[in-house]
């Protein structure tokens, strides 16, 4: 589908639908028009390789972002939330396919529209634009940082995992916040970690001898976050 073709599409959408209330806003009128779709845990909402034809906003939950290399194996590059949009960098750069597979950590729900409405709400939303590429540009970031922290050595990078997965699954920062255990499995460790989970399952039973953490049932408990932020901070 051409460029022109698709802002073409776009005008007939906008002249089609009904005229929206004054003083409605850009989220207002994404949620009208966009579809709620419930996940779970593990559950696919787009996989690596499809057409990529929607874009996606968390309502509430959490998902994982999941690169596969030729290799076979699967890298997790991000952690999505609530607010956070996903698929739009596609659309946006005119991909025809997704770059990475979105997988449900938990329970929750996401909003979506598919490319012509998303164009159409952008062209009634032009200041959203900017937002959109001030939100692709720190996700930029934040996975140009994953690239330089995957060449650290092992601790370091888990160390960084946890800490992150802790602020990122919504546990409080509270003195006992990490009591609760990560409801994550080793394996999902070891896509974060850019490691084999034989490789986190060593590492994870050497700091609970220490009593750095506790495993409980497959799931990982941060006793001592103070030697986890020294583990990660160390030059």
């Amino acid at each position: 589908m051409s460029v022109t073709t698709t802002l073409e599409e776009s005008k007939e959408i906008e002249r089609r639908e009904a005229p929206r209330p004054e003083g409605q806003s850009p989220s207002e009128a994404f949620h009208e028009i966009a579809i709620p779709i419930m996940f779970g845990p593990r559950q696919v909402i787009v996989r690596q390789g499809e057409p990529a034809n929607r874009v996606f906003v968390v309502e509430r939950g959490r998902l994982k972002s999941v690169i596969r290399s030729a290799e076979g194996t699967n890298a997790a590059l991000e952690i999505l939330g609530p607010g956070q949009m996903f698929g739009e960098a596609a659309l946006l750069a005119g991909d025809t396919h997704y770059a990475t597979t979105v997988v449900g950590m938990n329970e929750g729900e996401l909003r979506s529209i598919d490319r012509p409405a998303f164009l159409a709400w952008l062209g009634r939303y032009p200041a959203e634009s900017r937002q959109l590429l001030m939100g692709v540009s720190r996700r930029i970031a934040g996975l140009s940082q994953r690239v330089e922290t995957s060449t650290l050595a092992l601790p370091r990078r888990l160390a960084r995992v946890l800490l992150l997965l802790v602020a990122e699954l919504g546990t409080p920062a509270e003195p006992d916040a990490f009591n609760d255990p990560l409801n994550v499995s080793q394996q999902e460790l070891g896509e974060f970690a850019g490691a084999t989970r034989e490789s986190v399952n060593r590492q994870l039973c050497a700091w609970e001898r220490e009593g750095v953490v506790a495993l409980r049932r497959g799931r990982v408990v941060v006793t001592n976050p103070n030697v986890l932020r020294n583990l990660s901070d160390k030059a």
